[in-house]
């Protein structure tokens, strides 16, 4: 799956909004928001942690346990109708450090460009890492932000939840052999 076919179907996460939908049974139905312990209370089943958990296991949390005591084979659907997720981390040899909104579709020039473009005396524009979590794990790739700007190599979307370090100087040396390891335009790879 290369970055552009990545999904934005992030877990749930403290303050999110989740609009829930049982077919048929209004009095369960409506907009639920979880706490910053990354619990929602549901009427019947009580307080459930939803942290990390995707809207679509959260709707099949909801079909086991109320049609395990309460409905017979309920019909679920879970809607993220706001996020407190909706940000980036860059780092490294930018201008500016940071956590970034993200308001639309974004690229890696694009992140580097939220954190006021590269630190010239520090920045190794030839090695940047974007990390991100994914089916459990985190993953990464490297990629040539020089070759991008030429138009060598496609300019990846980032997602809210990635990071994104550009190799630098004073890089803390763990993030440092972290982007090294990984070979440029690999296609996100678990580490």
């Amino acid at each position: 799956m290369s970055a552009d076919q990545v999904v934005y179907d992030l877990p749930l996460g403290p303050l999110d909004v989740v609009n829930v939908r049982i077919f048929r049974v209004a009095d369960l139905s409506g907009d639920y928001q979880v706490d910053s312990q990354g619990m929602i209370a549901m009427p019947l089943i009580g307080a459930l942690d939803v942290r990390d958990m995707r809207p679509a296991d959260f709707a099949e949390e909801l079909r086991r346990r109320y049609g395990a005591r309460y409905l017979n084979n309920p019909d679920v659907s879970v809607r993220v109708v706001t996020t407190n997720s909706s940000v980036i981390t860059v780092e490294g040899g930018v201008m500016q450090s940071g956590m970034f909104p993200l308001t639309t579709r974004t690229t890696l020039l694009g992140a580097v460009a939220l954190a006021k473009g590269l630190n010239e005396d520090a920045a190794n524009p030839r090695r940047a890492a974007i990390f991100r979590r994914q089916g459990g794990r985190t993953v990464g790739a490297a990629f040539d932000l020089i070759a991008i700007r030429q138009g060598k190599t496609p300019d990846p979307v980032v997602y809210p939840g990635d990071t994104v370090i550009v190799e630098s100087n004073d890089l803390r040396k763990v993030y440092r052999d972290l982007v090294q390891s990984l070979p440029a335009f690999t296609i996100f790879r678990a580490l």
